[in-house]
């Protein structure tokens, strides 16, 4: 799937069907960030960053949360639907499982890490 392809289009129907909207009147939808974006967005960081797999994390992570702890994570994001979050796990599918649990209860601004951990490291970049 290329990157920022909505990963979630049937939540996101059942959610507008709901009258759940995010920014625009859009559904919710889960995207990919690349490596690159990410590293760049951490320079002025206006986003919760969420390791979903364990140590060692991506500098600038605000949590480390189980991916299959849906009742951990919204408890740590809070009620604002809007809130940018970006999750993260070695390779990218857990992270993807763990977004679309958000997207599906209303969250607007999820995306997870094309790659994971694993593509973060082959850049170059270094984790803690």
């Amino acid at each position: 799937m290329p990157d920022g392809e909505d990963a979630s289009a049937d939540d996101g129907a059942a959610l507008e069907d709901e009258g759940v909207a995010c920014l625009g009147g859009s559904p919710p939808a889960l995207t990919m960030i690349s490596v690159e974006d990410l590293h760049a967005a951490l320079e002025e960081k206006d986003f919760l960053l969420i390791n979903v797999a364990g140590a060692p994390s991506i500098p600038k992570t605000d949590a480390i949360i189980g991916y299959s702890d849906t009742d951990a994570l919204v408890a740590f994001i809070g009620p604002e639907k809007s809130v940018r979050v970006v999750l993260y796990c070695q390779s990218g599918g857990r992270s993807g499982v763990a977004g679309a649990a958000l997207v599906s209860l209303g969250y607007c601004s999820i995306q997870y890490l094309s790659g994971g951990k694993t593509a973060w490291v082959q850049a170059g970049y270094p984790l803690e």
